[in-house]
């Protein structure tokens, strides 16, 4: 265990497995997603840039003296596209990657989870979909779903714990929902 700013316990097993579901999950879109766009940019960049002027159709000087010019000039070009796009599309996979996936595949491997203390400014009850939320003074985490039972229990001013992975910030609900990505 590392230490922390918060009190750290271990996984449950269904924790885990949940962990290990989404950066599965994660991990099959990413690979789906990048080699599609991999592929498309490398038959795309075939069809790039020419070096005949799209609207005359006339040759540049530089075809006109080296018959084997304009073999090299679009291979060149398709080369620039091909590495300017696949750059682009390489560094946003991997950041997806960096940020997204892996620290779900840490937080299962290191097997503990964060209990964070939260204070209960607002009480809120939706009658229409029968849904309690608590709401904290925290603004990167502002309300907070919870059962009936916890809902008639806690009090405004009191405070309640949110368990969440340590590197994946995975907020851990008794539902188990999660983003994909």
């Amino acid at each position: 265990m590392q230490p922390g700013k918060y009190e750290q316990v271990p996984l449950s097993a269904d924790e885990k497995d949940l962990l290990l579901t989404v950066y599965v999950q994660r991990k099959r879109l990413l690979l789906y997603v990048y080699v599609f766009l991999f592929g498309l940019i490398f038959f795309m960049s075939g069809y790039g840039i020419d070096t005949r002027s799209r609207y005359t159709g006339r040759v540049s000087r530089w075809e006109e003296n080296n018959d084997d010019a304009k073999y090299v000039s679009r291979f060149g070009m398709r080369m620039i596209n091909l590495t300017f796009l696949e750059t682009i599309v390489l560094s946003t996979g991997i950041y997806f990657w960096m940020k997204r996936a892996r620290p779900l595949k840490r937080d299962a491997d290191m097997g503990v989870k964060e209990k964070i203390p939260y204070e209960i400014i607002n009480k809120e009850y939706f009658a229409v979909s029968g849904q309690y939320f608590f709401d904290t003074s925290d603004p990167a985490y502002l309300r907070h779903e919870v059962d009936e039972d916890t809902y008639y229990k806690l009090n405004e001013g009191d405070y309640f714990y949110v368990y969440r992975g340590v590197h994946s910030k995975f907020v851990f609900e008794e539902n188990g929902r999660y983003t994909l990505l």
